[in-house]
């Protein structure tokens, strides 16, 4: 068991490292596209502290990282994800975080049971799709579905993160960018919608001068 647990340790720690690596490596090549994962979850924490967010809904909890990345800023985090093998190993991960929920199955459909609990604003963090060979394919992406929910809450001022914008290229399932951005506008005319870095941002305007600033990622 001590062999074990030291195994672990040691894994986590060289894992831990090759993070840090790749996001200097970007950083240094000019940030193309993909994204590391910790760009990702920089980019997470940024707009959460600048739009004063405390709940994240995230579709796509594959490994859990991004909820394990977050976990000390927000103060309830609901996590969707349609393969039992990958919701079985986050529900172990974060059984011990009481505002954290990991949930099975389907985010499209599972979607409005969860904005049935939201009265506030949330960051969204979309990033349910089918990636080959590692979770189950319904469709390919519940992007639209879990979008339209979203800008149909009676809560106006969501912050939604669309991850693996460089897929949205309106082949099989995906919506292209254009289908995105004409659906936010058709709901939210006067709203930010960005792409940039490999994540699609879509949010309210900060006034003239105002809170905003310039965006750090």
């Amino acid at each position: 068991m001590k062999a074990f647990k030291a195994w672990v340790r040691d894994y986590n720690f060289a894992r831990c490292i090759y993070r840090v690596v790749c996001l200097l490596n970007w950083e240094l090549k000019g940030r193309p596209i993909p994204s590391p994962e910790l760009a990702k979850h920089r980019t997470v924490r940024e707009y959460a502290r600048k739009f004063s967010l405390k709940t994240m809904v995230e579709t796509g909890t594959y490994y859990g990282d991004t909820v394990n990345a977050t976990k000390n800023l927000f103060h309830s985090i609901a996590t969707v994800e349609i393969n039992e093998a990958f919701y079985r190993k986050a529900k172990r991960r974060f059984a011990r975080f009481g505002h954290i929920k990991v949930l099975c199955g389907d985010s499209s459909q599972l979607m409005p049971q969860i904005l049935g609990g939201v009265s506030k604003p949330c960051l969204f963090f979309l990033d349910a799709h089918y990636p080959s060979g590692t979770t189950i394919k319904a469709l390919e992406t519940p992007l639209m579905k879990e979008l339209t929910d979203i800008l149909d809450h009676p809560v106006k001022d969501h912050v939604i993160l669309i991850d693996d914008a460089r897929l949205c290229v309106g082949k099989g399932d995906w919506p292209d960018v254009s289908d995105l951005r004409g659906l936010v506008l058709k709901h939210r005319p006067d709203w930010v919608f960005e792409n940039k870095h490999d994540i699609i941002r879509i949010h309210r305007r900060f006034a003239s001068g105002g809170k905003g600033g310039k965006w750090a990622v």
